[in-house]
């Protein structure tokens, strides 16, 4: 099943106010044409962006903790090791509240192994997008995504 997507959604198109939540941005992706922006796509590819949001978000943290000298070089790996602890956290419980939100719409597979695996794809189409992106835009940043597509495509993973 598809619908309409937000297409680009990521932690930085949402907004919390007081009382609510916005999501902002609504135009896709920008670099593909119009027409393959209006293409009905799986709610599961939203997910996706979020859960490449919440990886960017661990590495933007732990790259600025180590630029501002604030990490000993033999504490970095200890570091990097509970970001990935607390990434893998945040997407679980951030997965595991969607499907449950959207399950009665039956828009995702009501098997979570299927569910899982359509939102690991989704996870890294984005990624790849992300490299090509950082590498045209913020090619100090490629490697997050360059990490984050290795770890994606681990075989013990």
């Amino acid at each position: 099943r598809r619908i309409r997507v937000h297409g680009d959604l990521h932690l930085g198109q949402i907004l919390r106010t007081a009382n609510d939540i916005t999501f902002i941005d609504f135009e896709g992706e920008p670099g593909q044409p119009i027409g393959e922006r209006r293409i009905l796509r799986s709610p599961l590819t939203d997910l996706g962006g979020l859960v490449r949001s919440i990886d960017y978000a661990g590495r933007s943290a732990v790259d600025t903790a180590i630029a501002r000298g604030l990490v000993a070089d033999a504490d970095v790996a200890d570091l990097d090791a509970a970001r990935d602890r607390w990434t893998r956290r945040m997407q679980d419980l951030m997965t595991d509240a969607y499907l449950t939100a959207i399950e009665p719409s039956g828009l995702a597979p009501a098997d979570r192994g299927d569910a899982r695996l359509l939102l690991d794809v989704s996870a890294l189409n984005k990624g790849l997008y992300e490299i090509r992106y950082e590498l045209a835009n913020r090619p100090d940043w490629v490697h997050w995504p360059l990490s984050a597509v290795a770890d994606m495509i681990r075989p013990d993973r």
